[in-house]
């Protein structure tokens, strides 16, 4: 397992776009160099460089903060990229007992990516993992439309299970303060 080299996911397409707002100086440093060899690898294989709207958009991913309920929203970067998606199953027999046997086919489509800040709640962690894959809060990615829904699914939820744990009204179950001077006086007075 050490020495296995990673694979490109067919199925799927992810980029670190940028590490500027990661809060932990080591991974933002990591994030950064990984950034570096991902354009590297993407020069030599002969990739065009960013487009004035893409680089736009990623302008807008990294200006949008941190605010307690606001939501990052999804900038489109203008690209394609072509990602193997389901498309049918194909019987390839029949056992014993007259069960199909299927196999899955898959198609190669273009789809549109997007680039999207990670902003975690609090009682998140630093990043969110999918696969073993990590996205670190606070940099922003470059996801196809299938991861982009998976992630911003993830960090929905972990925002409503952070509003739940910590909600607004901390002095909910607290009683008012004033209540037990006003009470004292009524019941001085007989009212009780």
């Amino acid at each position: 397992m050490a020495g296995k080299k990673r694979a490109v996911d067919p199925d799927k397409y992810v980029r670190i776009a940028s590490a500027e707002d990661v809060t932990s100086k080591k991974e933002r440093e990591l994030l950064i160099r990984l950034a570096k060899v991902e354009k590297e690898r993407d020069e030599a294989l002969g990739k065009q460089e960013l487009s004035e709207q893409t680089i736009a958009a990623l302008q807008a991913a990294q200006r949008q903060g941190a605010i307690q309920g606001v939501f990052a929203q999804e900038q489109p970067t203008g690209k394609k990229v072509k990602l193997k998606v389901f498309d049918h199953l194909k019987i390839l027999r029949y056992d014993d007992n007259g069960k199909e046997i299927t196999r899955p086919v898959f198609k190669t489509v273009e789809m549109d990516t997007y680039f999207l800040k990670i902003d975690m709640p609090p009682c998140g962690d630093t990043c969110l993992s999918i696969n073993g894959e990590r996205f670190y809060h606070g940099a922003v990615y470059e996801f196809d439309i299938h991861t982009l829904r998976t992630v911003k699914d993830i960090i929905f939820r972990t925002w409503a299970h952070d509003r739940a744990i910590h909600p607004n009204d901390e002095n909910f179950y607290r009683r008012d303060p004033s209540w037990g001077a006003r009470n004292a006086r009524a019941i001085s007075r007989g009212v009780f």
